[in-house]
């Protein structure tokens, strides 16, 4: 495979609907949620991800001081979560020919997965985007080849890469794992609370 990889992990948002707690920043097995996502994003790629911060934003490095990562902050977080993905497509390095978009709050993705992901695009130069599927369920994160990054930065608001998905068939891949991890939302207390997470870290 030529051209490197990087993950993009967005670490932006307010966490609106999870109440007066930082998701990313909430303790699973003694380590913030976040620290778990970064870990297996660098394990899964052999590459440092870079982090896209915005609220709390010095928070969410303290949390990953331990961690193998890069920061990148959004000043324009609060505008939505594209000011943030194309902030990270942006700051991609001439040479890196795929990138993963994924999300901070989802700790329980496995390293395979990602591995998974790259396999795929290995094997299918023709494709763009994979995306990784447990029992017929899309989830994250998804892999696109640089090739799409000129799509990707003309989006706007809070949305993500969905609508680019939804207009390009012929270019998705649907790759299965066997990873309930990529559909775990994490977004309410009480899905927090489902999956062991319910106190914010130190």
């Amino acid at each position: 495979m030529t051209g490197s990889v990087q993950v993009i992990m967005l670490a932006a948002g307010r966490s609106r609907r999870a109440g007066s707690v930082n998701k990313l920043l909430a303790t699973l097995d003694g380590r913030p949620v976040i620290c778990h996502a970064a870990e297996a994003a660098l394990e899964g790629t052999g590459t440092p991800p870079l982090i896209v911060t915005g609220h709390e934003n010095e928070k969410v490095q303290t949390a990953l001081n331990r961690c193998h990562v890069s920061f990148l902050h959004n000043a324009a977080y609060a505008d939505g979560m594209a000011t943030s993905l194309v902030a990270g497509i942006e700051a991609l390095h001439d040479d890196t020919s795929l990138f993963f978009v994924s999300l901070g709050d989802m700790p329980f993705v496995t390293p395979d997965t990602y591995r998974r992901l790259l396999t795929a695009a290995e094997n299918a130069p023709d494709i763009d985007i994979f995306i990784p599927v447990h029992e017929g369920v899309r989830g994250h994160p998804i892999l696109w080849r640089r090739t799409q990054a000129p799509a990707l930065l003309g989006i706007e608001g809070d949305r993500g890469g969905r609508a680019i998905i939804r207009d390009n068939p012929a270019l998705v891949s649907e790759v299965p794992v066997m990873d309930p991890g990529i559909l775990i939302d994490l977004d309410t207390p009480e899905a927090m609370a489902r999956h062991g997470i319910t106190a914010e870290a130190p």
